[in-house]
């Protein structure tokens, strides 16, 4: 990868990780069906400056539909039921896990050993950060809608290496449009739905201000990294989003008054090490043979 690819990656990862203080403040006083709904509608009243895409609509309603919908609303109820950011963050990293294989199943991708150590590296250091210890059925619960997120994000990143680069931004912008009318239906179906009236009471100028950077700043991120796994193998791409819960609970720490504990920083060490390993093993040049 290039130096100017790499630092790219590094900054989507960063934006990913403060993400979660913006959904943590969010979900605090909104329920998850309606922010994401919400998000969806001011990605679409942005519409009007951004072109329609070229491509099929089945790419469209598939985005619209993993991403929007799924790896959205379930990147946000793990936090609405408790599941701390930090720990969202790092579980939603198994989207590398997800995005490997299934680029390997649906491309034919093929993973070299020094990839696949790094990887080994980097997940030992979530295990670490994550634990083993058992929880609550609710905080159990919570996980596994988390790794439901990831999964969908898998699916999402197959799905944006079959459109074209230039199209990769607008396609994910159209895609909202599918987005809020099953989501505010399936909150108005349940029975824990409030009135309308009550809910435009729930915002205030800092859940405004974190949907407004869910939104935008995440439509350009996603935009950027779709960008970057059409351009290089997936194995080298992906691992980079580890680095989302190093600044994620670094985030936690700093704005959410989480402890940075020593399982902390270990783990951070083990990310880190793998994708040096995995860069190293991405930019060294092919040796030239001489007769």
């Amino acid at each position: 990868m290039t130096p100017r690819d790499v630092i790219t990656a590094v900054f989507i990862t960063f934006c990913w990780g403060m993400g979660f203080i913006a959904i943590k403040t969010c979900v605090d006083g909104i329920p998850s069906l309606v922010l994401c709904a919400t998000r969806s509608i001011v990605l679409c009243a942005a519409l009007i400056f951004i072109r329609p895409p070229k491509v099929s609509v089945k790419y469209i309603l598939a985005i619209g539909f993993c991403l929007g919908i799924l790896h959205s609303l379930f990147a946000y109820l793990p936090v609405e039921m408790g599941l701390p950011a930090s720990t969202t963050c790092l579980v939603l990293q198994t989207q590398v896990f997800f995005t490997v294989l299934l680029a390997a199943w649906f491309y034919a991708e093929p993973l070299k050993i020094k990839n696949i150590f790094a990887m080994t590296l980097s997940f030992t250091g979530i295990a670490i950060l994550t634990g083993w210890s058992a929880g609550a059925m609710n905080y159990k619960l919570a996980l596994f809608v988390a790794i439901l997120s990831a999964l969908t994000m898998g699916l999402t990143n197959m799905i944006l290496k079959k459109v074209p680069k230039s199209e990769v931004i607008p396609t994910m912008a159209w895609s909202h449009l599918t987005v809020p009318i099953p989501l505010l239906l399936l909150y108005m179906s349940s029975n824990e739905a409030l009135p309308i009236a009550t809910i435009m009471q729930l915002y205030t100028w800092k859940s405004g201000v974190g949907i407004l950077y869910l939104a935008f700043v995440g439509l350009f991120t996603y935009g950027a990294w779709g960008k970057l796994l059409q351009k290089y193998p997936t194995y080298y791409v992906a691992p980079f989003s580890l680095l989302t819960p190093i600044f994620g609970i670094s985030a936690s720490v700093l704005f959410l008054g989480e402890n940075f504990t020593n399982k902390m920083l270990w783990a951070s060490c083990f990310v880190f090490l793998g994708l040096v390993i995995n860069q190293l093993n991405l930019t060294r040049s092919p040796k030239k043979t001489t007769f």
